[in-house]
């Protein structure tokens, strides 16, 4: 019996989708060989270890994601195996960054960091501290073209004396939209057949329906002893069709799904994933519209109170999530003789 997966909160879908399916091994081993086939030849994605961490600051959360995968990585030179680290930077924003170089050097800074503290924490002598080779990837969803370069040197004016100064480092970069369809595929992983679904996102109904069709009959070939992988795969495209497509499409595309899948046991699991997604984004919905209307009550109050509210409070309280905590500002202002006083 497999063991069952933890299948992603729908909400969380717009800015942690693409990670969920990256935090897998085999999604990653299929990236890996459409981006650099003779570097995945030398892993062995069998041993991957996920390092349950984030480089990404607070503030960054909803524009970028990272995994990281411990691997082992065979010299086929020297016959040697040896430990590097895979980095996998997911950009969300639809335009193209031109810091990005900098970012990902910025955060490779971090991972090395992280393990030379772990070294004084072990007290391990400097004589034996060995940095992991890190091989960077830049996972790129945006429909913009990205045309900014993934070099320091990017963000310089410098004279060609100084330029072996800056750090250069290389970045195996994927950008999902502009890439051959079929070297997507190419190798028949079911990831591979998922990430051309998703290059048709916002395309039209006939198109989408098309990439759906061919992603699903291709997942439905995956045996059973390969269930989680066939449930994961599936759930990202029920939530797909949910956060991308235009409602009146819906219904129509979950049936397509739940038609394409030729047996019944997991035909009807995929009408299960459609219900239950489309009633949790129902709550959502309801949830946000209550949270909305308690953030509006709060700042209507404090207007007629104190007459105007500074912009970063503003912020702040539409940035609060509980609605508990809302209830109680709201009660606090009538005791408060400031802004200050509320500690927003």
């Amino acid at each position: 019996m497999t063991e069952e997966i933890s299948l992603l909160p729908v909400r969380e879908f717009p800015d942690r989708g693409t990670k969920w399916l990256l935090e897998s091994p085999e999604n990653t081993n299929c990236l890996l060989r459409i981006v650099d086939i003779d570097l995945a030849e030398c892993i062995d994605f069998k041993r991957l270890q996920h390092i349950l961490t984030t480089f990404i600051p607070d503030n960054l959360r909803k524009q970028e994601a990272d995994v990281i995968f411990l691997a082992p990585f065979k010299d086929l030179v020297e016959g040697t195996e040896r430990e590097v680290t895979i980095y996998l930077l997911i950009e969300h924003q639809s335009a193209p960054r031109w810091e990005m170089g900098f970012r990902m050097f910025y955060y490779m800074g971090q991972i090395w960091d992280r393990q030379r503290r772990g070294w004084l924490d072990e007290k391990v002598p400097e004589t034996q501290w060995r940095f992991r080779p890190i091989i960077p990837i830049l996972f790129y969803t945006g429909e913009a073209i990205w045309k900014a370069p993934l070099k320091i040197s990017a963000l310089m004016d410098i004279p060609e004396p100084l330029e072996r100064f800056v750090p250069q480092h290389d970045t195996l970069f994927f950008n999902l939209k502009t890439t051959d369809p079929e070297k997507l595929v190419a190798e028949g992983h079911p990831f591979g057949w998922v990430l051309r679904a998703i290059q048709k996102e916002y395309a039209t109904k006939e198109e989408f329906s098309e990439a759906l069709k061919l992603a699903v009959s291709n997942l439905d070939k995956l045996p059973e002893e390969e269930r989680n992988q066939w449930e994961k795969l599936m759930y990202y495209l029920v939530l797909l069709i949910l956060h991308r497509r235009e409602k009146e499409e819906q219904p129509f595309l979950i049936s397509l799904v739940s038609e394409t899948v030729k047996d019944h046991q997991r035909r009807e699991e995929v009408l299960k994933m459609g219900r239950t997604a489309a009633q949790a984004l129902m709550e959502e919905g309801k949830e946000l519209g209550v949270l909305q209307a308690r953030q509006e009550d709060l700042l209507e109050f404090m207007r007629s109170k104190f007459n105007s509210i500074p912009p970063e409070i503003e912020n702040r309280i539409q940035t609060i999530r509980d609605i508990e905590r809302l209830r109680a500002l709201i009660r606090n202002v009538v005791h408060a003789g400031s802004i200050d006083e509320l500690k927003i």
